[in-house]
């Protein structure tokens, strides 16, 4: 199952994620979705990051993408 996220820095910037059973992927601007490991920093309880995203279903996912312009699938 796929599960989307958005993902806020400390200076509350928007990063878009997604994870597609065991693969992670990061939204870069130029270059689509490629496979990161972005997501430990997020989910990871002693991650400098743990908490600070917004998880969304892919209903969700693809009206929220939609709605800013992001390709939801590549």
């Amino acid at each position: 199952m796929k599960k989307y996220y958005i993902l806020y820095d400390e200076n509350d910037l928007p990063h878009y994620a997604k994870m597609d059973g065991e693969k992670e992927y990061e939204y870069i601007e130029g270059n689509g979705w490629v496979e990161s490991d972005i997501l430990l920093s997020y989910l990871w309880p002693t991650g400098p990051m743990f908490g600070m995203y917004q998880e969304m279903t892919p209903e969700e996912a693809m009206g929220y993408f939609h709605s800013i312009g992001l390709p939801i699938e590549e």
